[in-house]
């Protein structure tokens, strides 16, 4: 998690906006219930909504379908096809890519 966005959450939720010190000993108990957002899904952010902001747009084109939901609106999908392709074009540009297919998203 990025430091600022984890100075937010704790600042919002167990101190006072600008007062850092509030942190939360290891033995209180947190709900990802009072993160605005959480259990309506929209957070933390769906990252395919921003493929288009990450991937260079000859890229997107290729390799990526735009998809849409009737409550969340466009996202972008790359089919399992396409990830070895992908991933060599990414590659041969010079981005150093690593595997996390053992993270599971929902």
């Amino acid at each position: 998690m990025p430091f600022e966005e984890y100075r937010r959450i704790i600042e919002e939720n167990f101190g006072e906006p600008g007062n850092f010190q509030a942190v939360p000993s290891d033995r209180q108990e947190f709900d990802s219930a009072c993160i605005w957002g959480y259990l309506d899904g929209d957070y933390p952010p769906w990252l395919q909504t921003e493929i288009g902001q990450v991937l260079p747009d000859d890229l997107v084109d290729q390799y990526t379908q735009l998809e849409t939901t009737m409550l969340n609106g466009d996202y972008y999908n790359i089919y399992e096809p396409y990830f070895a392709p992908l991933k060599a074009e990414l590659e041969a540009r010079g981005y150093d890519l690593v595997d996390r297919s053992d993270l599971f998203f929902y």
